[in-house]
This record gives C-alpha cells, structure tokens and sequence, in this order.
C-alpha cells in the first residue's frame, strides 16, 4: 500500500508513501517521463506531496527529472552533484543512443507479434518524448542535500538509511534501505 515501482525504460522509478510526504527514488531518463510516473504515483496514491527525491547514483538515467519536484529536497551522494554536471542527460551522444533505440524499436514493430508491438509502440513514445526533452527542456537538477558515508531520514512513520556503497556504476553509487519494510 505504500510503495510502489515503476519501470520507466529500464529504470526503476520508486515511490514510498509516508506520513510527512511521499519519497520518490530516482527519476529517470527525462522530465517528461517522470511527469508521466508522477501521475501515476498521485493515482495510486491519491495525493502528491513528493518531500524527498533520493538519487541512488547521479547518472542521467536514474536523475534526469529531478527538475519535476522542485519543492523536494533532493538527495545524492556528495559526489552526485559535480558528476551531474559533467554528464549531464542532452549530451550529443545520449540523443543519438535514445535515436537509435527508436529506430530499433521501429524495426521490431514489422516481425513483432502483437504484445512485442505494443511494447515497441510503448518505448517508441517514451523515448520520442525523451528526445524532445532532450531538445531544451530538460536542465540539470543536482541534490540539495548530500552526504559521504551515511544518511537516515525519518519521515515519520517510515525510516530510511541511505549507505554510500563504493564504486559500481558511478562515484555516487548509494543503497537506500527502508529498515520497517525490510
């Protein structure tokens, strides 16, 4: 009831419902999409009070719609905000990969079987509404709260640790634990 995962291209948008607003964890590849799971998220859970969005590492893919909650607090590892800036989501190369995977998503729609179709026509409309972020919409958004080793939030009814947790995929990778949902 109070947690819900979203998959938006591959990314996994979380949102947790608390007693002093909602934590959204990682925002996925465009402002667009996040908007789009945002309604989502104010469905299932019949309101939109985000207090908090956490970054579990600050590549564009997992924070480039930080910039849909500006009333948030946003929180990364310290390294985050300095790694947001020098790769930030519209770069030359990230709008000829989303280019290429419409192409590759259009290509799939000829052979496909009709649930392969309509996944092809589903992330052709993602990622052609990335794209059009991508275009001048979208703007960096790093954390207003950061930490290097080891953060806890209490949102009243529900903890959450968060834990640096060495280099995987980035110098900003962190675990986000929620102690009472285990």
């Amino acid at each position: 009831d109070r947690i819900l995962v979203l998959d938006c291209l591959d990314v996994n948008v979380t949102a947790i419902a608390t007693s002093r607003g909602i934590v959204i964890i990682d925002t996925g590849r465009s402002p667009g999409l996040m908007e789009a799971a945002a309604r989502r998220i104010e469905r299932e859970f019949g309101r939109r009070d985000v207090r908090y969005v956490i970054n579990t590492h600050a590549h564009a893919d997992h924070s480039a719609g930080n910039q849909v909650f500006p009333e948030a607090f946003i929180v990364s590892h310290r390294n985050g905000p300095v790694s947001m800036r020098s790769r930030p989501a519209d770069t030359p190369g990230a709008r000829r990969y989303a280019r290429d995977q419409v192409e590759k998503a259009r290509a799939l729609l000829a052979a496909a079987d009709p649930e392969e179709a309509r996944r092809a026509r589903a992330e052709i409309t993602a990622r052609e509404l990335m794209l059009a972020d991508l275009h001048g919409r979208y703007t960096v958004t790093p954390a207003t709260l950061t930490f290097s080793d080891r953060c806890s939030l209490d949102l009243g009814d529900v903890r959450l640790e968060l834990s640096a947790c060495g280099r995987d995929q980035s110098d900003s990778d962190i675990l986000v634990y929620v102690p009472g949902e285990k």
